[in-house]
């Protein structure tokens, strides 16, 4: 078992908390952990091809998929494919968009660290925090967050968002 990493608790901003034993506590969060564990089966990860709307109905609304772009120079970069329409609620229109294209710089560095985490681990994790994002703060969120591949090699991450109003900590 693992112990959860907080990353960004220097900043202003809310802490972000990693668990790489993917400890969700949202019954929407676990019905894609559950989701996701299903289309994997014995493989290490499923491959984007394994996954559909149909599977993900109960919380398809609440749906990314990012995909990993690497450089010949084995830079990653990270582009919304997806999200869904609970996510694009809180975060506006970002499917088709580059991290950069709709993040202020410091944010946008909070979701390339939670994505080069999930990315190195090759395998599912939560996250936990408030929204830092359009002076939002007021929403708490757990993400869970798993790699899309084959052979090994991450191709895309799928994330499960939920949020809800809660009162600061």
């Amino acid at each position: 078992m693992n112990s959860p990493t907080v990353l960004f608790a220097a900043d202003a901003m809310p802490p972000v908390v990693v668990d790489a034993d993917a400890a969700l506590t949202r019954p929407l969060t676990i019905k894609a952990c559950d989701y996701w564990r299903a289309c994997r089966g014995d493989r290490a990860m499923p491959a984007r091809k394994d996954i559909s709307p149909q599977g993900m109905r109960e919380f398809v609304n609440n749906v990314g998929l990012i995909e990993v772009h690497r450089s010949a120079d084995g830079a990653v970069d990270y582009s919304i494919r997806l999200a869904g329409a609970r996510i694009e609620s809180v975060f506006g229109s970002i499917t088709g968009k580059a991290l950069g294209a709709f993040l202020p710089q410091q944010i946008e560095a909070r979701w390339r660290g939670v994505f080069d985490a999930a990315v190195a681990a090759s395998a599912p994790l939560s996250i936990t925090s408030r929204v830092a994002f359009g002076r939002k703060e007021y929403l708490a969120a757990e993400v869970f967050l798993a790699p899309l591949g084959e052979d090994g090699q991450v191709s895309m991450l799928f994330a499960a968002v939920d949020v809800w109003p809660s009162t600061p900590a």
